[in-house]
């Protein structure tokens, strides 16, 4: 008997691994301005132009439609595209109708502020003067892509000078996948930025934990310390955003997925950010691996496949964080330190995206970086400490040769 395809639109090679464990073959999109995966991985391997041609997927996969168990999409620019294919092909999962709420930056707002929580004050942007007069209003706002991924085209906006140069960009770059949709202008919201990653099947949600962002993912072109912190289970605050996180999910009708929930924490409310239904990006599945026991990507396979999740949490002693090593000019990789060269206390490892003697450039979105540090913590305040500590020595664990 021919064994099922799984589709998979995106090169995640962890979510191929976790595919081919459970005996599906692969049908792998990926996008041509990615590195492919391992050819290993895939059973067939599509480079796409534009990974969000439904119908020039659908042409190919129309040779496959009566094998296919499942259509899955790992990262943002799939989803949609995902569902549009279950539709046509008639393959379980989330469809077009639904998926539009966790595509749509203004229409899931719409559906929560009908929920009475709280939300952004937003405006979707048709002309320049609109920008001009939510500035009048709200002074320091935030422009972004309403299907916008990995904080490409997020700027804070403070003047009207500002929001010309914006808006000049926006106009002339409205093709790219990540402004065609249009723009979003929203009150600049002042607190912590956490996230909550949660596991949910059947309307159940069987996994869910929460985070902390050290700071906010607009800065990630700074070079500051972005990364991610898992917060203490027995903590008043991961209760309270855990408890946000069952609020979100019930506003959305969540049934069956990974979602990833982006949220702020001022003094007296939590207020919404954005939710992805598909696992987290950068290193925040491997350090709740770390602190949890809990396999996102393999978890995010199985409920995507249909197969039963039963959660086997592990909580560690003590937190865990994970530090990304930020690429802070383009140029040649020359040298990478391992742990036990680094001979820090308490880093767990660190894993390099990139290897000596390779070329990387500046970053265009949050997840681009040399690789992650993690570290264990006693607590959010001490895992801070040790994270400046790094971020100020991050010279000596790569070093990289010049501008080209």
């Amino acid at each position: 008997m021919d064994k099922e395809y799984c589709v998979c639109l995106g090169r995640r090679e962890e979510v191929l691994k976790a595919i081919r464990r459970r005996g599906l073959k692969t049908i792998v999109f990926s996008d041509k301005t990615v590195v492919p995966p391992d050819v290993n991985l895939c059973d067939y391997f599509f480079q796409m132009d534009n990974l969000s041609n439904t119908e020039q997927i659908s042409a190919i996969l129309s040779n496959f439609d009566k094998k296919i168990k499942a259509i899955i999409a790992p990262g943002e620019k799939g989803v949609r595209v995902a569902a549009e294919l279950r539709d046509k092909f008639s393959i379980d999962g989330i469809g077009a109708g639904e998926v539009e709420k966790f595509r749509d930056k203004a229409k899931m707002k719409d559906i929560l502020i009908k929920k009475n929580i709280r939300v952004p004050n937003y405006i979707e942007v048709k002309d320049l003067e609109d920008g001009f007069r939510f500035l009048d209003e709200f002074k320091d706002v935030v422009a972004k892509p309403k299907q916008g991924m990995g904080a490409i085209g997020v700027k804070q906006i403070k003047s009207k000078e500002a929001w010309i140069e914006y808006f000049q960009k926006f106009t002339q770059e409205t093709e790219l996948y990540h402004f065609e949709k249009g723009v979003l202008l929203e009150e600049f919201v002042h607190g912590e930025e956490y996230h909550i990653d949660a596991i949910i099947q059947d309307g159940k949600i069987k996994f869910a934990y929460a985070s902390f962002y050290p700071v906010p993912l607009i800065d990630f072109k700074k070079y500051n310390f972005v990364g991610t912190i898992a917060l203490d289970m027995s903590s008043s605050l991961f209760k309270e955003l855990i408890k946000y996180n069952r609020e979100i999910l019930k506003a959305l009708e969540v049934q069956n997925g990974v979602t990833h929930l982006e949220c702020f924490k001022g003094e007296n409310e939590i207020c919404f950010c954005e939710i992805a239904i598909r696992p987290a990006g950068s290193a925040i599945p491997e350090n709740l691996k770390i602190q949890t026991n809990i396999d996102i990507i393999d978890s995010f396979v199985m409920v995507e496949i249909g197969e039963k999740f039963i959660p086997e949490i592990k909580i560690i002693s003590g937190i865990s964080g994970s530090l990304q090593i930020p690429i802070n000019q383009k140029g040649r990789v020359l040298s990478l330190l391992n742990e036990k060269e680094a001979d820090i206390k308490d880093i767990i490892k660190i894993d390099y995206l990139v290897d000596v003697g390779q070329i990387v450039n500046k970053p265009n979105a949050s997840h681009e970086r040399i690789g992650d540090i993690f570290i264990h913590a006693n607590s959010v305040c001490e895992m801070m400490r040790k994270f400046k500590k790094i971020h100020l020595n991050l010279d000596t664990f790569v070093q990289v040769e010049g501008e080209l």
